[in-house]
């Protein structure tokens, strides 16, 4: 089975995946990081003013797919709801 690795990034502060993980496809390995790139963003987003996630798939040594979110809030100057 195909092997892939997971890079995350929060902001400037990466980690990357010593151990990787098994998977049958690149498919299933997309999957996967979609998913974790959601859960990352719900971990993360308790009042940010920005939030730029990623995470890289890759093989033995190319980045195969990227993912990111980024999510940026500000204020218009209205009060009114």
């Amino acid at each position: 089975m195909p092997h892939f690795y997971f890079d995350t990034r929060s902001g400037d502060d990466v980690l990357l995946d010593d151990s990787g993980h098994e998977f049958a496809s690149l498919e299933d390995a997309r999957q996967t990081a979609v998913i974790a790139l959601l859960d990352m963003a719900r971990e993360k987003a308790v009042n940010p003013d920005r939030l730029d996630l990623a995470i890289d798939v890759r093989g033995d040594a190319d980045v195969l797919l990227r993912t990111r979110i980024s999510l940026e809030v500000s204020e218009t100057g209205s009060t009114d709801a």
